[in-house]
């Protein structure tokens, strides 16, 4: 039996020089990426979006902006009112981060700075979680809130395999849309665990990263059926059938797209016509009461046409 050679790699993206753990991944990557650790300039150029979020901390909430700016020569920079700044350059597909937070740095790596590599490639980058029951694989689609992390917690606890959370990467350069592997952990709100006999990786103000490296799988995984995660509402889960027509308006919402925000509509129409014509599109809503957890990972296996897992 050949071994199976594993590599430094995040969302499809092969992770050079300096050492980061953000998972190991196996099979042909997107691209290739060198990371390095140092002192990011102060940006220049375009100021390409401002991006804002909130956070609690002892009761008190607050706000965190994040900036994109495009140097005159190309480069992006990310600079924050918290955490470290980062710089891509995609014409040689390097990497640098300042100096930070080891857990601050990891998540600005996995969620923007590999981001910024991938939109070089023939991948579509969407706000979901994934995971694999048997042959079948799933990415769960849903506004901030509405519950991906949640559930995917629930479907490992059942017996599933998680691929990534908030972030799915999907390599459409052969017939058959292909999910990568994220980072090794799933971020639930303060309060809320984790995965059964998983460790507590990083904590925040408003959400704690829970380990799940020991069980994600480190291939790309065949996508199957593309789940839209509604608002939660009503007394009991619901799950429907979605025309691809209607799935390609969903997706193009959920999509990634860190560039010119211009260029966004262009940029992922062609990629997410693709992936709804390739798989299957299901519409989940589920109770305000976390109850349903106990339901719907039988539910979207009998869905899916998968025996349930024992977990």
């Amino acid at each position: 039996m050949t071994a199976v050679e594993l590599w430094p790699g995040c969302h499809g993206v092969r992770l050079e020089g300096e050492p980061v753990e953000l998972g190991m991944a196996a099979g042909s990557p997107l691209a290739a990426a060198t990371i390095r650790f140092g002192r990011v300039e102060a940006p220049t150029g375009v100021h390409m979006w401002t991006q804002h979020g909130e956070a609690v901390v002892g009761g008190t909430p607050f706000g965190v902006d994040r900036e994109l700016h495009q140097r005159p020569d190309g480069t992006f920079v990310l600079t924050g009112s918290m955490g470290p700044a980062l710089e891509v350059d995609q014409s040689n597909a390097t990497i640098t981060i300042d100096d930070g937070d080891e857990s601050v740095r990891l998540q600005l790596l996995a969620t923007f700075a590999v981001p910024l590599i991938l939109h070089t490639t023939d991948a579509l980058l969407v706000h979901g979680s994934a995971c694999t029951l048997g042959d079948q694989t799933i990415v769960v689609c849903g506004d901030s809130g509405s519950g991906k992390s949640t559930l995917l917690v629930g479907l490992v606890d059942a017996g599933w395999t998680p691929v990534t959370e908030d972030l799915a990467a999907i390599d459409l350069r052969d017939a058959t849309p292909m999910v990568w592997p994220g980072p090794p952990w799933v971020r639930i709100g303060q309060g809320k665990p984790g995965p059964v006999g998983s460790a507590q990786r990083f904590g925040s103000a408003y959400k704690n990263g829970w380990d799940i490296a020991s069980a994600q799988t480190p291939h790309a995984r065949p996508v199957t059926h593309i789940v839209l995660l509604d608002p939660p509402g009503g007394d009991e889960p619901t799950l429907e059938l979605v025309s691809p027509s209607a799935a390609i308006r969903e997706l193009a919402h959920h999509g990634v797209w860190l560039g010119d925000q211009d260029e966004r509509g262009r940029r992922l129409f062609s990629p997410t016509a693709v992936l709804a014509a390739r798989a299957q599109t299901l519409r989940l809503r589920v109770p305000r009461s976390d109850s349903w957890l106990d339901e719907v990972p039988s539910l979207l296996a009998r869905s899916i046409g998968t025996p349930e897992a024992t977990a």
